[in-house]
């Protein structure tokens, strides 16, 4: 389940449909994401943190990677278009202003 963001029913316990996948890598997994009004954005994490192949992607209807080059895409925030990231793994915070909808 690392790898695959899905819909997870509370009530039952169980995983209703797999969303998406990452792109193959077993050395990425999913890390945290934050609910936005078109979908959610995660963030992903290299495992043994020293690898910038990681990043931040956006689920709505199909999976888009916003932001590669990360290590370990760990904490967000969003407010009114703005999203800010946290990458533990150079120590970064980056503020993006996030648009939303379909890329450009």
């Amino acid at each position: 389940m690392e790898r695959r963001l899905v819909r997870f029913d509370l009530r039952t316990g169980a995983v209703v449909a797999t969303l998406a996948e990452l792109p193959d890598d077993p050395r990425v997994i999913i890390n945290d994401g934050i609910a936005v009004p078109d979908g959610v954005i995660f963030g992903t994490k290299h495992l043994e943190f020293n690898r910038p192949i990681a990043g931040l992607y956006h689920f709505g209807t199909e999976l888009r990677e916003l932001i590669g080059g990360q290590t370990c895409s760990n904490g967000k925030y969003f407010h009114d278009g703005l999203l800010i990231d946290i990458d533990t793994q150079p120590k970064t915070i980056t503020e993006y202003r996030y648009y939303g909808g379909p890329a450009a």
